[in-house]
């Protein structure tokens, strides 16, 4: 947001609702973000290329027909002497996209790059919409309804962070018919509780107090939405009364007291406005910014605009995720839970960053506790409602992979670890806790992707690679 001509802020923009949302911007640290996101990529394929070696990756040609032990998984049909018998191998959900412009042996050669970086030009396209138009939408409407911030942060601030992951559940659910959805979900819940707090605790510059009944509170309504997902897997936020610290009217984030950020320049940020200037004419172009006084009442507009390009760019994201994950021989499951969840989820960890260089560590914390609710809840509560009670009434959604079932119980231990964790560290959020907390992301990635490839038991059935 801008300050008005004469330099003040407005009255909307200096509600504590405003600057709530203005903290959580998407887009600092851009390159920080990026380089991180493909080192998740890179572990995941290097982990993947490991474990492939043994056996236990990718199908290629051969198969077997299936075992009747093996029920519940979508299988390939061969065409064999006696007829037509199943492939033991499950179909990849890359058939479910248009097709690529690419063979995959073009990709293997070279051409993923350019999936890839579309696939990290479309978590920047998130990033702008959710900042620039849907966030801003939602703290209109806030103000509109008079909400109260901590019911503003646990509804409507909470769908503003969620908005890629809701999307992303619905393409997996109504599109690809996989497990991608729910691996983002389950990945970005697990990245929230542990890899949010451990960066916070590592690079807040601070030792930050945390409150005993916001995190028990939180928690515990967390630990109750978790067993809901593992009961249906199983079957086939307070904001902290203190204000920002400002000095000559900007707060510890670099940010004046309207939300709005100091031109740093140099070439960063040129680069950065320079590769971004294409979405950012794109949306300039198609939804009204209800920030500008002109557009201020066009709020409800903007809104459902940018919840459409929050889709569209939620498509282009998993198709191009689903084909990454297809050349490079990782599973769905562990595309949503390594790349996806960290690319949606990597902008909320650096603005959660700046709330607790703050000393907000409250607002920190809970807010990520409030997102991993609304994702578990909403993000795969509405496309599964909708599905089996509109779409296909009596119907039901399946969950190919069975060893979601081990990553989500893992989840669960993990928020149980967490609160341990806190409460032995007493209540502070610092430089040990963040690294307690990093060493079970490191740990609850190893075993999610040894679960999924079968190393400890039998799980899934791999997946059919065809050259395409």
């Amino acid at each position: 947001m801008e300050p008005e001509p004469d330099g003040t802020c407005s009255a909307s923009r200096q509600t504590p609702i405003a600057k709530m949302f203005r903290v959580r911007r998407r887009r600092e640290m851009l390159l920080v973000q990026l380089l991180f996101i493909c080192t998740i990529l890179f572990i995941a394929w290097c982990a993947s290329a490991v474990l492939s070696g043994t056996g236990r990756g990718l199908a290629a040609e051969g198969w077997a027909p299936a075992s009747a032990d093996h029920p519940g998984r979508r299988l390939m049909a061969a065409e064999v002497e006696n007829g037509t018998e199943p492939k033991n191998c499950t179909a990849p959900a890359v058939h479910e996209f248009p097709e690529d412009i690419f063979t995959n042996q073009e990709r293997k050669k070279g051409a993923v790059l350019l999936h890839i970086f579309a696939a990290l030009y479309m978590f920047l396209a998130l990033a702008i919409v959710c900042d620039d138009y849907f966030v801003t939408s939602l703290e209109k409407i806030c103000e509109k309804l008079h909400l109260s911030e901590d019911v503003a942060g646990a509804t409507f601030m909470a769908a503003g962070s969620s908005a890629p992951e809701l999307f992303a559940s619905i393409i997996g659910v109504f599109i690809t018919h996989g497990d991608v959805g729910v691996g983002t979900i389950v990945g970005s819940a697990v990245f929230n509780i542990l890899c949010i707090i451990g960066v916070c605790g590592l690079f807040a510059g601070q030792v930050v107090l945390l409150t005993k009944y916001s995190v028990f509170r939180d928690s515990l309504y967390y630990t109750f939405s978790v067993v809901a997902l593992i009961a249906r897997a199983e079957k086939p936020p307070v904001f902290s009364p203190r204000s920002p610290d400002t000095t000559n009217g900007r707060n510890a984030a670099g940010s004046d007291v309207c939300g709005a950020r100091t031109p740093a320049g140099g070439a960063t940020n040129k680069l950065k406005w320079l590769v971004s200037w294409p979405i950012l004419l794109l949306l300039y172009v198609t939804v009204p910014n209800c920030a500008k006084a002109r557009w201020e009442r066009c709020f409800m507009l903007s809104f459902i605009l940018s919840t459409l390009w929050i889709a569209a760019f939620s498509y282009v994201m998993v198709w191009m995720v689903t084909i990454i994950g297809y050349t490079l021989g990782i599973p769905d499951v562990i595309m949503g839970i390594t790349f996806l969840a960290a690319g949606t989820s990597v902008p909320d960890c650096i603005a959660s960053l700046i709330v607790a260089r703050q000393g907000l560590g409250d607002m920190a914390v809970s807010n990520t506790v409030g997102s991993n609710v609304f994702d578990i809840l909403v993000g795969l509560g509405v496309p599964w409602a909708i599905k089996t009670m509109a779409v296909n009434f009596g119907s039901e959604v399946q969950i190919n992979s069975k060893g979601l079932v081990y990553s989500v119980v893992l989840l669960l231990g993990s928020v149980a670890l967490t609160v341990l964790g806190i409460h032995v560290n007493r209540w502070r959020l610092d430089f040990k806790l963040g690294v307690y907390v990093m060493v079970l992301y490191g740990v609850f990635l190893c075993f999610s992707i040894l679960i999924e490839y079968n190393i400890f038991t039998f799980v899934n059935l791999p997946m059919c690679q065809e050259d395409l």
